[in-house]
């Protein structure tokens, strides 16, 4: 699997196991809605299960790769900075 993601919180996601002649995303969603939210990192799981994005609305969020569904929002409500990044260990 491999991800690209934008500022604009687009997230596209490829299968380069696919021809990569022609290659196009087998997948584009929107991972942060807060409007004028920055998206700021995109990364798989080693395991390649899980993506994890983080933003400038001030969460991140894991995300499902089988379904490209949120699993869950992580937030804090005295948090007031952005989520520069995120790490799996």
């Amino acid at each position: 699997t491999m991800i690209a993601a934008n500022n604009h919180a687009d997230v596209y996601v490829w299968d380069p196991s696919m021809s990569t002649r022609n290659l196009k995303p087998i997948t584009k969603f929107r991972a942060h809605e807060t409007p004028g939210a920055y998206l700021l990192h995109a990364k798989l799981s080693p395991d390649c299960r899980s993506l994890v994005t983080t933003s400038s609305d001030k969460s991140a969020k894991l995300w499902d790769t089988s379904t490209w569904e949120c699993n869950q929002t992580l937030e804090h409500n005295k948090h007031t900075k952005w989520v520069w990044d995120a790490v799996f260990s």
